[in-house]
């Protein structure tokens, strides 16, 4: 199996990023879930994106929704909700490579090394050192972990010293599911105050 991840390593036209592009181009939705993990912390999430500018991410800590006309962030844990821009919803979509892909405006995924082999929760898989796409300013380095038989994104990791290991960690990726606008309402459930 190592063999064959070399054989596709090796000079070609095409890279395991332009792949990963290849994959996501062209659909109208992608939804997944999603994990961060940082140290102690653990937070288990979803998130769905409709094209051309509808999206919604969910975890324990809070629920963004945005139709790209308004955008809401609500907090379940104390029931609150405020009001924020579309743009702001939509960035941490945006940055992540591969699944940004359904949207119109995304950042391009800066590469900044040769991929690796790598073995990934059990799977070939390429790990590619990248420019933080969320602008953030760390004395650490940035990965993206590709499977190497799909080449969906399965972690994007920060790696810092002083910081430690940032995981964000992708499993059921499908793309095209039945999602209409409708599934993205921008609305505060009933009972919850605006801040």
């Amino acid at each position: 199996m190592i063999f064959a991840l070399a054989l596709l390593l090796a000079p070609s036209e095409i890279g395991p990023i332009e792949e990963m592009e290849n994959v996501f181009r062209g659909h109208r939705s992608v939804s997944a879930l999603v994990v961060v993990k940082s140290g102690s912390y653990v937070s288990r999430g979803s998130f769905s994106v409709l094209a051309p500018h509808y999206a919604r991410l969910v975890s324990p800590e809070r629920v963004m929704i945005t139709d790209g006309k308004r955008a809401l962030e609500i907090m379940p844990q104390n029931r609150t909700f405020r009001e924020i821009s579309p743009e702001s919803s939509l960035l941490t979509i945006a940055g992540m490579p591969g699944i940004s892909m359904v949207l119109p405006k995304r950042r391009k995924v800066v590469v900044k090394g040769e991929p690796t082999i790598v073995t990934e929760a059990g799977k070939d898989a390429f790990s590619i050192a990248v420019e933080n796409p969320y602008d953030v300013q760390s004395g650490g380095q940035t990965y993206l972990i590709l499977n190497a038989r799909t080449y969906h994104p399965m972690v994007y990791r920060v790696e810092d010293p002083k910081q430690g290991r940032f995981d964000m960690i992708f499993s059921d990726i499908r793309f095209d599911r039945k999602l209409t606008p409708k599934d993205f309402k921008v609305a505060a459930p009933a009972g919850y105050r605006e801040l």
